[in-house]
């Protein structure tokens, strides 16, 4: 079927394959992985300020004053990032400070799994990067927040008290996670 009607002569599974071997082959061959950390305040950033356009960030600060240290926490990471970046992409490596660089992109990514998943959603783990649980096909920044907040204003009184509940959760919990992620990024001797 794919050979007579699709790809005759498989012409573009070879073309897939190839690029996918390339790009496997570039990754194994790079001595500092190439993982964009600064992505990630950026993304919180746009998610904090799409929150704050949309009026989101006023409801969440109506019951919770606290909102705020997460934009703390988000500029803190942004300054470890730089840092870090500065610090590590232009440099010779040793195996021991290469091997910490590694270790601490891989641990920093992993700082913004929730182990529970996000409210509602026990499956879908990760704080930063996720679809939104009312559409399958936009990723949002914090999609906790976007999900907790989507049908906000039609809920009952009792409902909003528990979904005010989470919010806070869930908002507090972020903060940590950055706060934990920017402490992955710190240099050994900061440790």
């Amino acid at each position: 079927m794919v050979r007579d009607h699709n790809d005759p002569g498989f012409i573009f599974g070879q073309g897939c394959g190839r690029v996918a071997s390339l790009l496997i082959k570039a990754l194994a061959d790079s001595p500092l992985l190439p993982f964009g950390i600064h992505r990630f305040p950026e993304a919180m950033k746009e998610a904090l300020k799409s929150f704050n356009d949309s009026g989101v960030e006023k409801k969440i600060m109506d019951f919770y004053e606290d909102y705020v240290y997460l934009y703390e926490a988000v500029d803190n990471l942004t300054l470890a990032t730089e840092k870090f970046n500065a610090d590590n992409l232009n440099k010779t490596w040793e195996p021991y400070s290469l091997r910490l660089a590694n270790d601490q992109m891989m641990t920093f990514e992993q700082s913004f799994l929730i182990p529970e998943g996000l409210p509602g959603r026990p499956v879908t783990r990760h704080a930063v990067f996720a679809p939104s649980q009312y559409d399958n096909y936009a990723s949002a920044g914090l999609p906790g927040i976007a999900d907790l907040m989507h049908d906000y204003d039609t809920l009952s009184d009792a409902q909003l008290a528990a979904r005010q509940e989470e919010v806070r959760r869930h908002v507090s919990l972020l903060t940590i996670l950055t706060q934990r992620a920017t402490g992955q990024l710190a240099a050994l001797h900061e440790m």
